[in-house]
């Protein structure tokens, strides 16, 4: 490390945050400049040689066929006929002998420029600069580097935050879940004051552990109302059952045309379905025992 420029609780936006030791990366790069400019003049002489042996075989071809009209109008000579002859075989083959040798100039000169785009890239990141977007900016919470410490790839050397934006994540049931899919919840603080400005930016598709709930996911934007570290009230607004009792789809199954629902010993308990609301099936709640705990049906029910 040759510069550390930025230290915890300031904040930052796109400024450089540390700078490394680039002299030997500086010196490869102009190693691979020069690496460079060589095979660009090999492939550039290349190039040339195969024009030039281009034309010459251009205009032996013409030559001999200048010969052969001679010998079938009875003029010209057999013996010059023969020497451009073999004269266009040799240029022949000098051309694609050239042609080989100018592919491989200009392949030698393609790695070349990669390997030198490659160090540039490589140098860009001796100087490490907050990666945020433009007029936003974000407070540094941790530094993990020191001035004359050496360093290695994937190490964490900063963490930011963003004061900007308030995050937070809750675990929710099932039904739960399904009604914040359908938008139908609400934020507030503590003291009942509605929070406006978020968003639920993650479901999760699976239940976690043995909780069987699932992640809900809220990002907004900070304001007077909620920082960072303050609690929040999500408020929930589930599906009426109206005398019923809400089951989830997935957690009914049919067998002979009597509707099932498993419980979690792995008994199957037939039900009294009264309608469908949604993704919810309402059945009657005298069907099933106080406090039995139901499993999603999974595959069709074997007889």
């Amino acid at each position: 490390m040759t510069a550390v420029n930025v230290d915890v609780g300031q904040s930052v936006s796109d400024e450089v945050l540390l700078e490394l030791d680039h002299v030997q990366s500086k010196l490869q790069l102009e190693a691979l400049k020069a690496q460079r400019q060589g095979a660009e003049a090999r492939a550039a002489v290349r190039e040339l040689q195969h024009r030039a042996k281009v034309s010459e075989r251009q205009h032996l071809e013409r030559e001999h066929q200048r010969q052969e009209q001679l010998l079938s109008g009875g003029g010209g000579s057999i013996q010059q006929s023969q020497t451009v002859a073999q004269r266009l075989d040799q240029a022949r083959f000098q051309e694609q002998t050239l042609l080989a040798q100018h592919q491989l100039a200009q392949a030698e000169l393609e790695q070349a420029d990669i390997a030198v785009e490659k160090q540039e890239d490589q140098l860009k990141r001796h100087s490490l600069k907050a990666p945020l977007e433009k007029g936003r900016s974000y407070t540094v919470a941790e530094r993990n580097v020191e001035l004359g410490e050496n360093v290695s790839p994937g190490q964490t050397l900063f963490e930011l935050i963003d004061t900007e934006r308030v995050m937070f994540s809750v675990l929710v049931d099932e039904r739960e879940w399904r009604a914040c899919k359908e938008k139908n919840w609400s934020l507030q603080t503590l003291s009942g004051q509605p929070l406006e400005g978020f968003d639920v930016y993650f479901f999760s598709p699976r239940v976690s552990g043995s909780s069987r709930k699932r992640e809900l996911r809220f990002e907004g934007k900070a304001n007077a109302q909620v920082q960072g570290g303050q609690s929040v009230s999500l408020l929930i607004k589930l599906p009426s059952n109206r005398g019923g009792l809400l089951v989830p789809q997935n957690y009914l199954g049919d067998l002979f045309g009597q509707t099932m629902v498993r419980c979690k010993d792995g008994s199957t308990i037939p039900v009294q379905v009264l309608r469908k609301e949604g993704d919810f099936t309402v059945v009657e709640p005298s069907s099933l025992p106080l406090n039995v705990e139901l499993l999603p049906m999974g595959e069709e029910l074997e007889s």
